[in-house]
């Protein structure tokens, strides 16, 4: 485990940190869906959404009480949970995406048990398929730009 890793519930709070971090341009390229910058309006009301969402959960990755990412489950429009993580790149390394994304499997399956988690990649996007593979997740299937991987509770 990181020495001094702490992932805790993100809040309303937290808006303006996440809204900072989807517009970054680092993380809109490891976006398929979402590709332009995000409006503080739609924003907001994406994260009211989410938070009063049973069926979802939304941490923030944090070293030493310094907020260094994000890691969320959540329902897509096909009802498959999907995780998300974003890490500030001067975080990356070391194990720390490793690290959150355990966090949330055994939170999925404390919440969600015998539910399957879903990661959709970006074909280019080498780092995410290797972590998602070191952490058992299948794939499932590949799409134009894009794979399908699945972890079985």
């Amino acid at each position: 485990m990181i020495p001094s890793l702490a992932l805790r519930p993100a809040g309303v709070e937290d808006a303006g940190l996440l809204f900072d971090w989807v517009n970054r341009p680092d993380s809109l390229a490891g976006k398929r869906q979402t590709t332009a910058p995000i409006h503080w309006e739609n924003h907001q009301g994406w994260l009211s959404r989410l938070l009063a969402n049973n069926a979802a959960r939304l941490w923030i990755i944090e070293i030493g009480g310094r907020p260094v990412g994000q890691v969320r489950l959540a329902p897509d429009a096909a009802g498959r949970r999907m995780v998300d993580i974003f890490i500030l790149p001067e975080a990356r390394r070391g194990g720390l995406a490793r690290a959150a994304l355990l966090h949330a499997l055994a939170e999925a399956g404390r919440l969600w048990p015998a539910q399957p988690v879903y990661a959709e990649v970006l074909t280019d996007n080498l780092p995410s398929h290797g972590l998602f593979r070191r952490l058992g997740f299948a794939l499932e299937q590949t799409a134009a730009g894009h794979s399908l991987y699945v972890h079985q509770a």
